[in-house]
C-alpha cells in the first residue's frame, strides 16, 4: 500500500527501509530468523517485482537474504528495476553487534545505472564508515540509498554522519529509517534526504512512521564539485593501504565451512544430511550427501522448490530427463 501511495506521488525509486519484511530485533528471532530468510525466487520479491512493474517505479526492497546457502545469510538490498526484473542486489558490508551470528559480508560496493541517474546503496551500519560512501562516490554514484535499522541511541550521530557523507562526497544520500518499538528495541525513524552540499533537503521528524517524496536535481552535483573539488584533490597515494598476513592452518579453511550446513527437511518426506552429521531421519527419506564435492545442495529455493515437485509428481519406474541442474536435482531425489 505505502509502495503506491509514493508511486501516486509521483515516486520513480522506492526504498523500503532495512529488513523491512521481518522487522529488526534479532534477539527475538534468534535462529528463527533462518526461517523467515528468503531466496530471490521468495514471495517477497516475486509480490514486488510484480508491483515495480505495474507501477513502472524501481523499488529497493531490504531483506535476510537467502544466496548459496541457508547459512550465513546477507543482509541484503535487491533493486528492482520499473520492468520488474531484479538488476541488482548489495549486501550490508558493516555487520552490526550480533548480525555476525547470521550474516556474511560480500566486500562489494555496486553501482546501479537507473532511467534517473546512476545508484548505490548502504545499509544501516555502514552509515557508522567512511568508505562505503566514498568507494560509491568514486564509481560514479549520484544518488545512494541507505535503508536502516538505526537505534534511538545514537540519534545524535545520525544526522551529522548522513550529512557528512553526503558533503565529503558531493551526493545525494537517501535514507529510510524504521519506526518501531520492539521489547526494548526503539528504532526511531527520522527518515531523511541530504543534498551534496550536506543540506538536509527533508527529514521526517514526527514520532510516527511516514514517507518521503522527493526530486532532485542531478546537476546540483556538478555545481558543488565545480565550487568545491574535494574529490578531485584528494591524494589517496598518502594514505597507503596496509596488507597484513598470518599463518592460517590448513584444517581451519578446509573444515570450517561445514559448520553452514546442518540437516534440512524439503517437502513432505524428504531431508537432506550432510555426511558427517548423524542425524534421525524421524521416518524421512535421506538424501546423505558430501556439499563439498557436488555442485548442489538443496539449499537453493529453486532447488527445494524442484524437489517438492519430484517428491509430489514422480512414482518408482517414471523416466526422468537430468538437465544439470542442482547436481541433478540431487540425483532425481536419489
Amino acid at each position: 500500500r505505502k509502495v503506491r501511495e509514493v508511486a501516486a506521488k509521483g515516486a520513480k525509486i522506492v526504498c523500503l527501509p532495512e529488513l523491512f519484511v521481518t522487522g529488526y530485533n534479532l534477539d527475538v528471532f534468534g535462529d528463527g530468523l533462518y526461517d523467515l530468510a528468503e531466496g530471490l525466487s521468495g514471495p517477497t520479491i516475486l509480490a514486488l517485482r510484480g508491483l515495480a512493474k505495474e507501477l513502472g517505479v524501481y523499488i529497493i526492497a531490504p531483506l535476510a537474504l537467502q544466496v548459496y546457502t541457508t547459512r550465513p545469510l546477507n543482509n541484503a538490498a535487491v533493486l528492482i528495476d520499473d520492468r520488474g526484473e531484479v538488476q541488482g542486489v548489495y549486501s550490508k558490508n558493516h555487520l552490526f553487534g550480533d548480525e555476525c551470528r547470521y550474516f556474511t559480508r560480500t566486500g562489494e560496493y555496486p553501482v546501479f545505472e537507473t532511467k534517473y541517474g546512476r545508484i548505490g546503496m548502504m545499509i544501516c551500519a555502514d552509515n557508522n564508515h567512511p568508505e562505503p560512501a566514498r568507494i560509491l562516490a568514486l564509481k560514479g554514484a549520484e544518488i545512494i540509498f541507505m535503508p536502516a535499522a538505526w537505534r534511538v541511541q545514537e540519534a545524535d550521530i545520525w544526522p551529522l554522519l548522513i550529512r557528512t557523507h553526503a558533503l565529503e562526497n558531493n551526493v545525494f544520500l537517501a535514507v529510510s529509517n524504521t519506526y518501531c518499538r520492539m521489547d526494548d528495541l526503539f528504532l526511531f525513524g527520522h527518515s531523511m534526504v541530504a543534498g551534496p552540499r550536506g543540506q538536509i533537503l527533508e527529514e521526517l521528524t514526527q514520532e510516527a512512521g511516514g514517507e518521503i517524496v522527493q526530486t532532485l536535481d542531478l546537476e546540483e552535483i556538478a555545481r558543488c564539485r565545480a565550487t568545491m573539488p574535494s574529490l578531485k584533490d584528494r591524494h589517496p597515494e598518502y594514505a597507503p593501504l596496509l596488507l597484513t598476513m598470518e599463518g592460517v592452518e590448513d584444517a581451519d579453511w578446509e573444515n570450517n565451512w561445514k559448520q553452514f550446513y546442518k540437516p534440512m527437511e524439503i517437502g513432505e518426506r524428504l531431508i537432506v544430511i550432510p555426511d558427517w552429521e548423524e542425524a534421525d531421519p524421524q521416518g524421512r527419506v535421506a538424501l546423505r550427501m558430501n556439499p563439498g564435492l557436488t555442485f548442489g545442495t538443496g539449499s537453493h529455493a529453486s532447488t527445494q522448490l524442484c524437489l517438492e515437485g519430484v517428491e509430489e509428481h514422480t512414482r518408482p519406474g517414471d523416466r526422468v530427463l537430468d538437465l544439470g541442474c542442482g547436481s541433478g536435482i540431487l540425483s532425481i531425489a536419489a
